[in-house]
C-alpha cells in the first residue's frame, strides 16, 4: 500500500554505481518522500568484481546517509537458476550487506532468508501443500 509520501521508481538495468549517482536527483525531485527502498546489486554480480561492488555499495550507503528520508536496502534475492557461482556471489554479498548497512546505520531488508525458505518449501513439499506456505 502506497501513501502520498511514497513514490515507486524502477530502474531494472541500473547498477549500484548508477543508483549512487541517481539517488540525490531522485531525492531532490521528490522532497516529500519519507521512505526509500533501494533494491540493487544483483546486476553487478555478473561483472565478478566483488571488491568493486563493495566499494560502490559503501559509496551508496554514505550518500543515502545525507538524505532526509529513511532508507532501506533490499538485499539480493537468492536465484532459482544461474548456477553455483552466482548463488555464492549473491549469498556473500547479502552477508556483507548486513554488516555494511549496520555500520552505516541504514536499515536492510534481508529478503534472502524469507525467499530461501520459500524456495526450500517448493522443493520439499508437494505442489498441493506448497500453496499454504507463506
Amino acid at each position: 500500500m502506497c501513501g502520498k509520501n511514497t513514490k515507486v521508481l524502477c530502474f531494472p538495468k541500473d547498477m549500484v554505481n548508477n543508483l549512487k549517482e541517481r539517488i540525490l536527483q531522485i531525492a531532490d525531485e521528490y522532497p516529500t518522500v519519507t521512505n526509500i527502498v533501494l533494491d540493487t546489486g544483483s546486476n553487478d554480480v555478473s561483472k565478478q568484481q566483488s571488491e568493486v561492488l563493495k566499494r560502490d555499495f559503501t559509496g551508496l550507503l554514505n550518500t543515502v546517509n545525507s538524505l532526509n528520508a529513511a532508507v532501506f536496502i533490499s538485499g539480493p534475492v537468492p536465484p532459482v537458476r544461474g548456477g553455483d557461482e552466482r548463488f555464492s556471489r549473491l549469498f556473500t554479498l547479502n552477508k556483507w550487506l548486513i554488516s555494511a548497512c549496520t555500520d552505516h546505520s541504514v536499515l536492510m531488508c534481508d529478503v534472502w532468508r524469507v525467499r530461501a525458505a520459500r524456495i526450500m518449501a517448493v522443493v520439499t513439499f508437494p505442489r498441493r501443500s506448497w500453496d499454504n506456505v507463506y
